[in-house]
């Protein structure tokens, strides 16, 4: 028997690398030339011998296809379940050795399968942020990677894109013309991942992970063009600066505009923003807008959800958030999702309802939250009771990750633990630590730039 898993295993290895080496002749070659890919320190993956752990930060959708193709050996990334669902990814991720995990949850067969590639000597590439940035800036870092660092005591390698956010940024699926370099950093040697303790290990990858697109572009100013710029851009800016509303905000080509106010605002080539007319300059980059309408949304919540708040606010009357034209989808992690009518979603101080168009209607209360997240830019999903809920706007023009956000600040009010919200990072950390208390996610080095609001 176990001579039977060892040749299998071996068929499955050499699958994978042939695989890999048509991807690279093919697709790799392809966005190499699409996205003006410079490589720098790249012998430092040519001349080291895995196993090794590589460890990206996450700018854009093809980030993992992109380093897939400049590393020499394949890449077994860590990937989101999501994308197993369909049976023809299901075959390719397979094809690549991709290893599925559930966002924002532990998983213990995402660990059996890391060790697995560990022992047969292969690369294993995990984003430690476990999802694409929204504004061009490192997210919170899982510190469970520093863990796995020093249990495998294998070597440790940094990667940063350079542009990639402004190539391709997440609001968007149209490409803009520019350049994108691709930094090699060895973080841990073999020998000090073996000596060093996760505490170490965690401020090394932190320091070389730390990175801000907006800095790296108000230095280099590089050119990215193309068409509709601001299309879309209301997924990821979701309050008027001006007015300080939600939900108000709408784009076109590369205007953003808000219809309760009028406030208007232009994103130009080198991906900046400026205003129209008369309005002033609140923010120029997308980040500075986020760190705001982070933290705003983090004050009203407080003000609606307090006992003392002189609003009605529960779930049988006023939404705090409301979206028509939606369908839900339930499921389990990567298998096949079961489509319901469509309806109307709301959240409340308690809770989210979803109303179907037929009349039922379904209270989920945030203590039953689990895990919530953005799938595709579009898709609100979590679990609840082991079952996932997945919510898709018809329209697929709404700001799921304004939700994600207003459950997760509302989820920590409910569990008295809203003193320890205060920036962004911290909403964005508290997000992946869970319901459930999964190991803590921290800020990447340098990343505590609240102030940069106004820039």
């Amino acid at each position: 028997m176990a001579k039977r898993t060892q040749r299998r295993e071996r068929r499955r290895l050499r699958a994978y690398k042939f695989f890999n080496h048509v991807l690279k002749a093919t697709l790799g070659a392809f966005l190499r030339i699409r996205y003006n890919v410079h490589l720098e320190n790249h012998a430092i993956v040519k001349n080291l011998k895995p196993p090794y752990l590589l460890l990206p930060n996450h700018m854009s959708y093809w980030d993992p296809f992109i380093l897939g193709a400049v590393v020499p050996e394949p890449v077994y990334f860590v990937a989101s379940d999501a994308h197993f669902r369909s049976p023809l990814l299901n075959f390719l991720l397979g094809m690549v050795g991709a290893i599925p995990k559930t966002k924002v949850m532990n998983d213990s067969e995402t660990i059996r399968s890391i060790l697995s590639v560990r022992r047969r000597n292969g690369v294993i590439g995990v984003f430690p942020e476990g999802r694409r940035t929204w504004d061009g800036t490192t997210m919170p870092l899982f510190y469970s990677i520093a863990k796995l660092a020093r249990m495998m005591k294998i070597p440790v390698v940094t990667v940063i894109f350079e542009g990639a956010f402004l190539s391709l940024p997440r609001w968007t699926r149209r490409r803009r013309s520019g350049e994108l370099t691709v930094k090699f950093q060895l973080t841990c040697s073999e020998q000090t991942a073996a000596t060093s303790t996760p505490d170490e290990i965690f401020t090394r990858i932190a320091r070389d992970l730390a990175y801000n697109e907006y800095e790296f572009q108000r230095r280099e100013m590089i050119r990215f063009s193309g068409r509709r710029l601001a299309e879309k851009i209301e997924q990821v800016l979701y309050a008027c600066p001006h007015c300080e509303r939600f939900g108000t905000l709408f784009s076109r080509d590369a205007n953003l505009h808000c219809i309760a106010c009028g406030y208007a605002v232009t994103y130009d080539e080198y991906g900046f923003l400026r205003p129209i007319q008369q309005f002033p300059a609140y923010y120029q980059t997308v980040r500075s807008w986020n760190v705001w309408q982070t933290e705003h949304l983090l004050e009203y919540l407080k003000d609606v959800a307090s006992p003392q708040s002189t609003d009605s606010w529960n779930h049988l009357n006023r939404p705090i958030f409301r979206k028509g034209r939606i369908t839900l989808y339930t499921g389990f992690r990567s298998g096949r999702l079961k489509r319901h009518p469509p309806g109307t979603l709301c959240l409340h101080t308690d809770g989210i309802v979803y109303e179907a168009n037929g009349g039922d209607r379904e209270f989920i209360r945030f203590e039953a939250v689990d895990g919530a997240n953005v799938q595709n830019n579009e898709r609100l999903e979590f679990y609840s009771n082991r079952t996932l809920y997945s919510f898709q706007s018809v329209t697929r023009q709404w700001s799921s990750y304004s939700w994600v956000n207003a459950i997760t600040i509302l989820q920590a009010i409910a569990s008295d633990h809203v003193d320890e919200l205060a920036t962004i990072d911290d909403v964005h950390a508290h997000h992946q630590q869970g319901r459930f208390g999964l190991p803590k996610a921290v800020p990447a080095a340098g990343n505590a730039d609240a102030a940069e609001s106004g820039s």
